[in-house]
């Protein structure tokens, strides 16, 4: 007979590029797969393409939106034990106004699996500032006011992000897919 083992057996090494698999459980992350179909209840549908990062509170995913193909945007999912509705509605919120540095929200939904419900939000596909550190002096500057005036906007809009980084800054990706 095959011998049985639990998680508890195994020891993982965390890096920096990966989240701690422990953290799979219930109210923890959402697994995913590459390939895997989301499918909001707009009846869009989004195929994972490939990790592009994590955090404490959750994992983004690069998607290709399944009715437009070569048409790619981030799906943020939160862990079960941080959901909630709120984070979408804040920046539903502050995307109407027409002066916005904050990141329009696509499309946002709840997945449920196992781990318990995770709530799902769709933006255009943003890259991490730390990628113009070589760039000029200007465009720096121009890059840090615009940050600057975007946790203003939020924090006028009632809301204050509780852990303010480098790597929470992000910028929009322009990109051709040919």
């Amino acid at each position: 007979m095959a011998e049985e083992f639990e998680l508890d057996d195994f020891h993982f090494i965390s890096h920096s590029f990966a989240e701690n698999i422990m953290s799979y459980v219930h109210g923890g992350y959402h697994p995913v797969r590459i390939s895997d179909i989301m499918r909001s209840p707009l009846d869009t549908s989004y195929r994972i393409v490939h990790k592009l990062g994590f955090g404490g509170c959750a994992t983004v995913w690069l998607a290709e939106k399944t009715e437009d193909p070569k048409s790619y945007v981030a799906v943020k999912i939160k862990r079960a034990d941080g959901s909630s509705p709120r984070e979408a509605k804040c920046l539903r919120a502050r995307q109407r106004k027409l002066d916005s540095l904050v990141v329009d929200i696509l499309d946002a939904f709840d997945l449920q699996c196992p781990n318990g419900v995770h709530s799902a939000i769709v933006t255009d596909v943003l890259a991490p500032i730390r990628s113009f550190r070589d760039r000029s002096y200007r465009s720096r500057k121009k890059v840090s006011y615009d940050v600057a005036k975007a946790v203003a906007q939020i924090h006028a809009s009632g809301i204050v992000h509780g852990g303010m980084a480098q790597r929470h800054c992000l910028v929009l990706c322009i990109w051709t897919i040919v």
